[in-house]
């Protein structure tokens, strides 16, 4: 299918917005793999809490590195779980030494000598995989599907794993990654400025696909630039290559996964194409790059300054991190949550239009309780044209 008008603006009964179990697009998201935490935030014999999607959680390694997530509160006296013990074969709780092991089973409740007591008691567990440097949880109950797999970036030479939050709904993010026409405003300066994709506004195309739906930015002299979206909240583009002994274009998917209604954070992989010696160069200028940033200030305390009108965006200096600056401006400008009914879309908008029908589509599909549509995973990234 395609669509080359903007005549409905998407507007709909369903709330794209929400995130809570009990909700259609809560359950909805919950349907897919979503990764909940980076891999290198968590050790061998540690926990930590996680949140998102509402929810609350406990996730611990132990020590032979395998990841475990479960419930975020001891079912005892309900105390916060990750600051317990991560012992080889299960976690225990710190106020009163209650132990579950990995299966979520109560194993050991000092001061009880009750065995059919404490085989009442268990915790919930949730499958976890660990995936292109991220912690990947099926939060949907029941057997989990298999996990997708993303090949393009399993060949990269060199994965760049990082996150950020954002203090919007997701859905303005989602939205943001396939509007082709804002990054001629939105980042008229930094790396989309230098790429040679802002010399002009392009024509927007988009289509649905097997996979959810390709946004096409086209230029006059034939150039095109393809955003991939992947049902229901996965970004997969092409970035320009920004460091010395880059090869080709960037491989980048994201995930936009919310915390709460009013805050999410994404997941970002992206595959470089460098090898050999150059890789040690890259990790270097990488790591420079960390520290520039390090001491300058934040970048929501930039973007708060902006918003509140004490210095504008021409006043921020180039910097490192100015793409996200400049995306946490527009988005969370729109407000925790936008109101939708206010806007007047156009012609350029009919990616995010069709985005729209697609949700919608799908949750009607689980209000009713019928089968929801079977996506499949790209193998590899469409090539754009004349890049």
């Amino acid at each position: 299918m395609s669509t080359t008008e903007a005549s409905s603006p998407g507007r709909t009964k369903y709330r794209f917005e929400d995130v809570a179990p009990d909700t259609l697009a809560g359950r909805f998201m919950r349907q897919f793999w979503q990764p909940i935490s980076l891999a290198s935030a968590i050790e061998p014999g540690k926990a930590r809490p996680v949140h998102a999607f509402g929810e609350s959680f406990t996730l611990y390694r132990t020590e032979d590195g395998a990841v475990h997530l479960t419930e975020f509160r001891c079912p005892h006296r309900r105390t916060q779980l990750s600051t317990g013990w991560v012992e080889p074969d299960g976690i225990r709780c710190m106020y009163h030494g209650w132990k579950f092991g990995t299966d979520g089973q109560c194993k050991e409740v000092p001061g009880e000598d009750n065995a059919n007591y404490i085989k009442r008691i268990s915790l919930k567990t949730y499958p976890v995989q660990e995936y292109l440097g991220l912690i990947f949880a099926w939060l949907g109950g029941g057997e989990p599907p298999a996990m997708p797999r993303y090949t393009a970036f399993e060949k990269a030479g060199y994965l760049d794993v990082t996150t950020y939050f954002r203090d919007c709904n997701h859905f303005q993010n989602i939205e943001n990654g396939i509007d082709e026409v804002h990054v001629n405003f939105t980042h008229s300066v930094g790396v989309f400025g230098t790429s040679g994709l802002n010399e002009e506004v392009p024509q927007v195309q988009a289509e649905q696909t097997s996979y959810g739906l390709v946004a096409k930015g086209i230029r006059s002299d034939g150039r095109v630039r393809d955003t991939q979206f992947l049902m229901p909240n996965i970004l997969m583009l092409k970035l320009p290559a920004t460091a010395e002994g880059e090869t080709d274009w960037r491989n980048y998917i994201s995930w936009r996964i919310p915390v709460t209604e009013t805050l999410h954070m994404a997941f970002i992989v992206q595959g470089i194409a460098v090898s050999g010696d150059d890789i040690g160069k890259f990790v270097a200028a990488r790591e420079a790059e960390a520290a520039e940033i390090a001491k300058l200030p934040s970048f929501k305390e930039v973007s708060l300054k902006v918003m509140a009108g004490e210095i504008s965006m021409t006043d921020v200096p180039l910097r490192p991190d100015i793409t996200g600056i400049q995306d946490y401006v527009t988005q969370v400008g729109q407000g925790e949550i936008v109101d939708r009914s206010q806007e007047h879309l156009g012609r350029s908008d009919i990616a995010i239009v069709l985005l729209r029908r697609l949700w919608e589509n799908e949750l009607r599909l689980l209000e009713q309780g019928q089968p929801l549509t079977q996506w499949r995973v790209p193998d590899m990234l469409a090539p754009s044209k004349g890049l």
